[in-house]
Order: structure tokens, then sequence, then C-alpha cells
């Protein structure tokens, strides 16, 4: 190939990458897509739904807290309608559970996240089954 076939490659695989950035609204092709959202509503203490969504439709990922009826159900759902109701929010989806909802990351506009924020504050525990310690060990 010649010098000139090497510069035309070199553009062609650069306007790739400028057009994958513009279509991901400037985050970058190697960072996972975010979703924007109001918080509506407040279900538990690791689930919420957002203005326009599903009703519960989101659980917090790596979060465990009480069920409605168990010891410290009712602070946790105080502790996240705190942080998150009528907030807005950016995710990030990490999976669907068996309901059909949203597994996400959920952070605030100022970027902290809301599941760590649970965790640290004791209002819930990590979900060492599907976190695999992602927040006991700094991540």
């Amino acid at each position: 190939m010649t010098a000139i076939g090497y510069i035309v490659l070199t553009f062609f695989f650069i306007g790739i990458v400028v057009i994958n950035f513009a279509m991901n609204e400037g985050q970058g092709p190697l960072q996972p897509k975010r979703y924007r959202g109001v918080v509506a509503y407040v279900c538990d203490g690791d689930s919420l739904t957002l203005r326009g969504g599903m009703s519960c439709g989101i659980r917090l990922w790596g979060v465990d807290a009480p069920e409605k009826g168990q010891n410290g159900s009712e602070r946790a759902k105080i502790a996240l309608q705190r942080l998150a109701e009528n907030q807005p929010v950016t995710f990030v989806k990490m999976d669907t559970d068996r309901h059909g909802r949203t597994v996400a990351r959920i952070f605030l506009k100022d970027g902290r996240e809301i599941n760590r924020m649970m965790i640290e504050s004791g209002a819930a525990k990590e979900f060492f089954r599907y976190s695999k310690g992602f927040y006991s060990t700094g991540s």
C-alpha cells in the first residue's frame, strides 16, 4: 500500500470514531449508554419509577433493601425518597430482572451514585450475588 493509501485509511478510521462519538451524544465509543429521567415515585428501598415509566420499573443494581414488612424497610424507603424523589437522574442499564424491570446504576445530577449512597448510609446492603463486591472494593 502506498503512503497515500495509508493516509486515506487513517482518515477513514478517524471519521468512523468521530461519527460514533457524535451518535453517542458525547459519551465516547467505550462508555455505556446513559438514559435520563426524573424520579416520580420511590416504591421501596431498592426500586423506583421514572416519570412516564412503568410502575416500579427500575431496580437499583447491587442493592438489597429490606422488603415491605421487614425490619428497616421503611427506613430504606425514606432514605431513597430523600435522595431521589423528584430528582433528575441518569442511569446505566446493567440487566433486566425476572419481573421485566430495568436493573441499573442510578446517578444524581452532580454525578453521585444513588446505589452506592444507599449502601454507604446503611439503609441497604450490597447485593453481592450480583455486584460481586463492586461497592465494597471501592470501585
